[in-house]
């Protein structure tokens, strides 16, 4: 009796273990098969063209308006392909501008952008492919970039932050206006004390 006692007990137990396994086993397995469709990162490319103006305070207060074009190639790493997710922008900038004195110049700045991103407005599931992550609904950011010298101006830390939405732009064609796709705000500091303020409209993703 003893034994019939034990073996039903083995038996009872294999069943309970083989019980919470096959689930566990599939939901893991599950887990795993959205892991791979959902892809844990996610890197995509980053283009815009931008049109900027401002103003530049020089170290006696002196004002004087100033404006420029830029095109920025980076990409966008998205650490989780998430419907809402952090991202990190990373590029180089090219920008066209008019110095305080008038001459024209060119500088080329490395560029860093840190936020958050709205991935998930294009489909109701949680997977994200490479072509939302490449026109995100929504983009929230901080930017960083160095200005390298020109002329008789150092050096220069720019510091902002900015939005941008493709939703706005294709948004705009389908009614057959042209909108930007972004804002951008930042102001860039020089060592001898210039201060420049600038808004920036952008078009691109």
């Amino acid at each position: 009796p003893r034994c019939h006692t034990m073996r039903h007990s083995i038996m009872a137990s294999l069943a309970l273990l083989a019980g919470v396994s096959v689930p566990a086993v599939a939901h893991a397995q599950s887990a795993i098969d959205d892991f791979e469709l959902g892809a844990p990162a996610l890197i995509t490319p980053s283009f815009n063209v931008s049109f900027g103006f401002g103003a530049h305070y020089d170290a006696d207060e002196v004002v004087r308006n100033v404006s420029g074009l830029s095109l920025y190639a980076g990409a966008n790493l998205y650490p989780v392909a998430a419907p809402m997710t952090p991202f990190l922008g990373l590029g180089v900038e090219a920008e066209w501008t008019q110095i305080f004195d008038g001459r024209d110049a060119t500088y080329i700045m490395p560029t860093a952008k840190l936020g958050v991103a709205w991935l998930g407005c294009y489909e109701d599931d949680d997977v994200i492919d490479f072509v939302e992550g490449m026109f995100p609904c929504l983009t929230v950011y901080g930017l960083g970039a160095i200005r390298p010298p020109s002329f008789e101006r150092d050096a220069s830390l720019r510091l902002g932050m900015g939005f941008n939405s493709p939703l706005i732009t294709l948004g705009g064609a389908a009614a057959e206006i042209i909108l930007p796709s972004g804002l951008e705000l930042y102001v860039e500091v020089e060592p001898d004390g210039s201060t420049a303020y600038f808004t920036r409209i952008q078009l691109g993703f």
